[in-house]
């Protein structure tokens, strides 16, 4: 009997951003809902480089549910693309938010697109 699991895949069903613009020194919250049946695992990359909790960063998956990626005071070393991987035996999902920090007294810069 073929059972369907396709619904039951890691997703992230909400929350993120395409593009956020942040002035330097603010702190940044990416925060999103993600499902799966079973609970996925979430990691959280920058630059493809996988982003783990520091002083600086927060990473946080609390109730299999809520996942977070917190960064105190933001610098323009903090600008880049970050990602979120949500994934379990099932599949999974890959979501991408570019960040750019701009200095005090700077022009918000325009998002680039593409």
């Amino acid at each position: 009997m073929f059972h369907c699991v396709s619904s039951d895949r890691g997703r992230v069903v909400g929350g993120l951003p395409d593009v956020v613009t942040i002035m330097e020194e603010k702190s940044l919250s990416l925060t999103c809902t993600v499902w799966g049946e079973p609970t996925p695992e979430v990691t959280w990359f920058k630059n493809e480089q996988e982003v783990t909790s520091t002083e600086h960063t927060r990473v946080t998956f609390d109730g299999g549910k809520f996942a977070s990626l917190v960064i105190n005071k933001v610098t323009p070393d903090d600008s880049g693309k970050y990602s979120i991987n949500v994934r379990n035996k099932y599949g999974g999902e890959f979501v991408e938010i570019t960040v750019s920090v701009y200095r005090h007294g700077e022009q918000i810069p325009e998002p680039k697109l593409g």
